[in-house]
């Protein structure tokens, strides 16, 4: 891992990211079960207030238009929209439902795989402009 010059941007090696995707989806994994279990109303006493933190933390980092009124989950809907490097044209829009982070780790994983550029916004892929209609 490097710091570029002014300290604005950090620039990590594939295997480096990498890594730090592996633990976000064992993180995510974690989060789930902590969902099923709360929904279930099996959730341990000892771990009530800890997840409801982690909760709070998740949805407040949701970007802005990632949420519709009818949506039941607090998770958040993303639209991962993958361009190609050279002509910055929309090769594919992926949908995500998922909270911020673990959609952010998907569609950045998703963009180095494909040699693609990418950008995560909030919303349904069908509201983006570009964004193909079978979405």
């Amino acid at each position: 891992m490097k710091l570029q010059r002014k300290g604005t941007s950090v620039l990590l090696t594939r295997s480096e990211f990498e890594a730090i995707v592996r633990h976000l989806k064992e993180f995510e994994k974690i989060v789930k079960e902590f969902e099923r279990n709360d929904a279930a109303g099996k959730l341990p006493t000892e771990w009530q207030e800890t997840w409801h933190k982690l909760k709070r933390f998740l949805v407040a980092e949701e970007l802005e238009g990632s949420t519709e009124h009818d949506d039941k989950s607090v998770d958040g809907r993303y639209c991962c929209i993958l361009r190609d490097r050279f002509t910055g044209g929309i090769e594919t829009c992926r949908d995500y439902n998922a909270w911020y982070v673990f959609a952010w780790a998907g569609c950045v994983s998703e963009a180095i795989a494909r040699g693609y550029d990418a950008t995560l916004v909030g919303g349904r892929c069908r509201k983006q402009k570009g964004c193909p209609q079978s979405q």
